[in-house]
């Protein structure tokens, strides 16, 4: 690319050349976090570069750019590169095991002591965190409760989900504890 080329990108950041700079640095940060958002690794600085790059790249033979606001422009730019990123990479293996679902019938060891006490080793954030997630599944409303949620803690619904299902893991994984410290017959 020709250093016009990447003037003119920079001029389309700001036309003081001082603020451009702080911009793009600034827009160089805000990507790293979305690439390591969207489980990029280590490859997230790298990511923000290429975005930048081909967003400079736009601005050759003199093209312009009809939008005027920067970052939308440059995010759209950054989902396309994500895009190519998610294509390139190799399918990630599963997790060696994942946790068993929460029984089906009721087990009075679980309810009874085993319950309590797994759910006392959690925080209280922690409990209220599972207990609002799946709070609106009988009523229909999981969705809806999830999405607002997810705005309180200012994550997406799918870190949310994420967050919930380690939670659930490390409940189950305190019931299964327990259950094998119980004698057969219950308490």
């Amino acid at each position: 690319m020709k250093p016009e080329d990447y003037g003119r990108f920079m001029l389309w950041l700001d036309p003081d050349p001082e603020r451009a700079g702080e911009i793009y640095n600034r827009l160089q940060r805000n990507l790293t976090t979305y690439f390591l958002g969207r489980r990029c690794g280590v490859r997230a600085e790298e990511l923000a570069s290429v975005t930048l790059d081909r967003t400079a790249e736009k601005f050759t033979d003199g093209r312009e750019i009809v939008d005027r606001e920067p970052g939308r422009f440059i995010f759209l730019v950054a989902r396309n590169v994500l895009l190519e990123f998610y294509k390139k990479a190799p399918m990630q293996p599963l997790p060696p095991q994942l946790p068993a679902p929460l029984p089906e019938r009721k087990d009075e060891r679980i309810e009874t002591p085993c319950w309590k006490e797994c759910l006392a080793g959690l925080s209280m954030q922690e409990r209220d965190v599972l207990q609002d997630y799946y709070q609106g599944e009988k009523k229909g409303e999981g969705k809806r409760i999830r999405s607002e949620m997810a705005g309180d803690f200012g994550v997406e619904r799918g870190a949310l989900r994420v967050k919930v299902f380690r939670l659930k893991k490390k409940l189950l994984a305190c019931i299964a504890g327990c259950l094998k410290r119980m004698p057969a017959g219950g308490s």
